[in-house]
């Protein structure tokens, strides 16, 4: 084609060619508005389409809301439920453990008491078996009795009454003690022979026999010891005082008071005789008065002067000697006998001591009993408390059950409502697209018809023109072929860089609500473009802006960039063809240019496409290397031509390294190749505010990392044009 001044668009691209008439033209514009007025017929139907959509799908959302209200009560009501529920599980449990311990404490409780009542009948030694005996003083004075002492209770010829009995039950006792568990011991019927007790004081170990006694071993005997008390009624509520002259305390006045009885006794006699008519009962009865009164006197005479043991101990006995249902206490022995009382003192305590333990043991079968009716109550309870815990765990699992049914059903009603939603968006983008394509047709229609008019008035003129033109454009062709054929030839060179900048149809900006990173429902539709320029164009890479207003913070712009990236790579998008960057509020849109972008505020995330410089010999490196080769050098300085040629156009430098170290050292070696490019290219001449390095180490292979080729290809450096991410209106 010849070379035209004007360029290849020039009206030399109608050289030639036939001119219509003016009934061909009519004919073009008719032939034209008929096809606007079916597109805008087309256009309408569509219209009315998406408008019975968006009304179909506003009814369904409509419908929907209670649904959804209605699930969301039943969530709450099912997540109250299963609450309740686990409280009262935790609450079953703690009673459990409670009711387990309380079960436990009272089995092993009831054991040991099994274990001590065994012990005690089976006569057994237990700690405080002779707990009840002041031992060690009352055996030290069994121990001081000698011969003479006792020889002294032996010649008794008529021992008082009390000393009898007391020496009764010491016989009674040894008998009991030293027969044998299984064999039965009957009492001695009352009324023993002063010269058996006596036998029994002679023998040589009749103390060591007395201290030998053990109230384990009389317990062994209830029966026995019953009969005992019944014997000697006064010994179960006998207290014998550990102090011994508080016992002859207590028997002095014991005599004293005696004596006083006797005294008011005589003289209420005394009283009645004066009183008396009868001569001769007066008589009498004073005489009775003093007779007992001067046989009293007698009596305490001889009991005082009586220096014999004999008279000694009948006076005693005559006043000593309680009546049979008056206790027999170690005081009343040890003022009748002191021997006698020492061994009925230690006796006593023995005989307390095996009561205590009689007692010790009924007590202790009445616990035991108590104790297993307890642990029958705990044990039930436990029971009772398992089964509850066994009914609330499968109230817990199917109210669980429920609890997950309807959030089911409530995450269906949702997904639901959020599809109807974008139905309704997508229906209410079809009417907006629709009604602007039937504006821009009939606009378009009135632009034609007056187009048509203005073309037909001017045609006429044009041809008388054409004539004119073709005459001067041959004089002008031939000129420039002379002058073309007079110069030399240009060498072409050789190109080791060029700039491939791709076609990339702008998208709308994604618009976000104020200090928000989520993105708009009907940002799907957008993502679907993206997507698709993304597929028709596999060489495609794009820089993702992020933007706020001056009243947000300026972090939001890279995390409203990201938030996109992550839903492109959501939808397949591949990390390696996207870059996002946040620019905060340095990017504002002019106000002239906002209603032709349809843009309704600053918080936007625009789309652009990333243009590339290739190389004809890729810039790699030696693993672990860092330098630049001369061959490399060749074709960064081919890079600089073109940074030369293109002065506004500034690159990201970035390199990248292979998979075999650690990701940080592959990002400090990927950062380093980037930092020695940007150096040489400066070194020839480049600004280096129009260079950006980047290390992405390992996260951008472009090969397999399992073959050392695969590698040697992903040790490398790659130039991308950063975009101009300024607003522009659409040509």
């Amino acid at each position: 084609m010849p070379y035209s001044p004007r360029g290849e668009d020039g009206e030399h691209g109608a050289m030639g060619m036939a001119q219509p008439s003016e009934k061909e033209l009519e004919a073009s514009f008719a032939a034209r508005a008929a096809e606007i007025l079916a597109t805008v017929e087309e256009q309408q139907k569509r219209l009315q389409a998406a408008l019975e959509r968006e009304s179909a799908a506003a009814a369904k959302l409509e419908a929907l809301e209670p649904k959804l209200t209605g699930a969301k009560s039943a969530v709450a009501f099912a997540q109250q439920a299963v609450d309740s529920t686990s409280g009262a599980m935790s609450a079953a449990l703690s009673d459990k453990e409670r009711h387990e311990t309380q079960v436990a404490d009272a089995e092993r409780e009831l054991a040991r008491m099994r274990d001590r009542l065994a012990a005690m009948s089976e006569g057994v030694a237990l700690a405080d078996a002779a707990s009840g005996l002041d031992s060690e003083e009352e055996a030290e004075a069994i121990k001081r009795l000698d011969r003479k002492q006792l020889d002294e209770v032996r010649q008794l010829l008529k021992p008082p009454n009390v000393v009898r009995r007391a020496m009764e039950l010491v016989q009674v006792l040894l008998l009991a003690s030293e027969t044998d568990v299984q064999g039965a011991v009957a009492l001695p019927p009352e009324g023993v022979e002063w010269a058996e007790l006596v036998q029994m004081i002679t023998k040589s170990d009749f103390i060591s026999r007395i201290l030998q006694l053990q109230p384990l071993a009389l317990s062994l005997r209830p029966a026995m010891l019953e009969a005992m008390l019944r014997r000697w009624p006064g010994l179960k509520d006998a207290s014998l005082p550990s102090n011994p002259k508080s016992g002859w305390a207590k028997a002095r006045s014991f005599r004293q008071s005696r004596e006083l009885t006797a005294s008011r006794r005589m003289s209420r006699q005394l009283t009645v005789g004066r009183q008396a008519s009868d001569n001769n009962v007066i008589a009498g009865a004073a005489a009775a008065a003093l007779g007992a009164s001067r046989r009293k006197s007698r009596e305490l005479m001889l009991l005082r002067q009586a220096s014999d043991n004999n008279a000694i101990a009948g006076a005693a006995e005559a006043l000593t000697t309680p009546p049979v249902d008056e206790p027999l206490t170690a005081e009343l022995v040890e003022y009748a006998s002191k021997p006698v009382g020492a061994i009925f003192r230690w006796c006593g305590g023995v005989l307390r001591a095996a009561l205590r333990l009689v007692r010790e043991r009924e007590e202790l079968k009445a616990l035991i009993e108590a104790q297993g009716k307890r642990v029958e109550g705990l044990t039930g309870e436990l029971r009772a408390v398992l089964t509850f815990q066994t009914g609330l765990h499968g109230d817990h699992e199917r109210l669980q059950l429920d609890l997950n049914s309807t959030l089911t059903a409530l995450q269906r009603l949702e997904a639901e409502r959020d599809a109807v939603a974008r139905q309704l968006v997508e229906a209410r983008f079809q009417i907006q697209d629709a009604r602007a394509r039937i504006a821009a047709a009939e606009a378009q229609a009135l632009a034609d018809e007056d187009a048509a008019r203005r073309k037909l008035l001017a045609e006429e003129e044009a041809r008388k023109r054409l004539r004119f033109k073709e005459e001067s454009l041959r004089l002008a062709q031939a000129r420039i072929a002379e002058d073309l054929a007079t110069r030399p030839p240009v060498p072409e060179r050789a190109t080791l860089a060029w700039l491939h900048m791709p076609t990339f149809e702008e998208v709308k900006p994604f618009e976000f609500i104020h200090s928000s990173t989520t993105l708009a429902i009907d940002a799907h539709v957008t993502l679907g473009k993206i997507m698709k320029l993304l597929q028709e164009s596999p060489g495609l890479r794009l820089h993702i802006a992020g933007h706020v207003q001056g009243d947000e913070d300026p972090r939001i712009s890279s995390q409203r960039a990201q938030a996109v990236g992550a839903a492109l790579i959501a939808v397949g998008a591949a990390p390696a063809r996207l870059r996002a960057k946040g620019y905060g509020a340095t990017v504002p849109i002019p106000a002239q240019l906002r209603a032709k972008l349809r843009v309704k505020s600053e918080r936007r995330v625009s789309i652009h496409a990333i243009g590339e410089v290739a190389t004809k010999v890729a810039i790699q490196f030696d693993k672990e290397g860092c330098e630049v080769s001369e061959e490399a050098t060749r074709v960064l300085e081919d890079v600089a031509v073109l940074l030369a040629e293109n002065s506004k156009m500034r690159l990201s430098v970035e390199g990248h390294a292979d998979e075999m170290g650690q990701p940080s050292e592959n990002a400090r070696l990927s950062a380093l190749r980037a930092q020695q490019v940007c150096t040489v290219l400066q070194h020839i001449g480049v600004n280096p505010n129009r260079l950006v390095a980047h290390g992405f180490g390992a996260t951008l292979p472009i090969d397999d990392n399992s073959t050392p080729e695969g590698r040697a290809k992903n040790r490398r450096v790659q130039f991308l044009v950063i975009p101009d991410v300024a607003p522009t209106a659409k040509p």
